[in-house]
């Protein structure tokens, strides 16, 4: 599975009656249990899709523009973000409608680690030593001014993505050794 794939997997988990369930909001509100297969396919093809633009639509205008327009590297990105925060509460309404909750919840080691189990070992080590570059490019922009606030974001944002990288390892590696 790619990147994007194990993106979609975190936001899904199956019951102990083996029924698909699907978490729109992730941890911060109930699921919703997936009437049928097709239903599943459809859904996460569509969510698939979605982050397939959204995620470099988003990054790349900070990568690309961020040092010499960062008017254009956070004023696109910004519009992105309002459209999709708009946009995503009446899409998952209109999708989820007529639905049923389901009574688990979903947590966010659960939601990490779907995400791992779909995720290839080689692509994160790939991410986890991008961001960790990232992070070191932002030390080396926060100690240029007058960008530094350029730099201390870079840093925040791809220190959490780090973070998050090695955890996801770290559960694969547990998985792998206890199948």
């Amino acid at each position: 599975m790619g990147y994007f794939e194990a993106i979609a997997a975190s936001s899904f988990t199956t019951d102990s009656e083996g029924r698909r369930l699907f978490f729109p909001w992730g941890v911060f509100h109930k699921g919703y249990v997936v009437p049928t297969e097709a239903d599943y396919l459809r859904l996460r093809e569509t969510l698939i899709r979605t982050y397939q633009i959204i995620i470099p639509a988003t990054v790349a205008p900070i990568v690309l523009f961020g040092r010499w327009m960062p008017w254009v590297a956070f004023g696109l990105p910004l519009i992105l973000l309002v459209a999709f925060t708009i946009g995503y509460p009446i899409w998952v309404r209109r999708v989820t409608a007529g639905w049923s909750f389901s009574a688990e919840r979903l947590s966010i080691r659960q939601s990490l680690a779907n995400g791992a189990q779909h995720q290839s070992r080689v692509l994160l080590w790939f991410l986890l030593i991008c961001s960790l570059g990232f992070v070191a490019g932002g030390f080396l922009e926060i100690a240029k001014l007058p960008h530094w606030y350029m730099g201390a974001l870079t840093v925040l944002f791809f220190g959490f993505c780090a973070i998050v990288f090695s955890w996801m390892l770290v559960v694969r590696q547990q998985r792998n050794l206890r199948d």
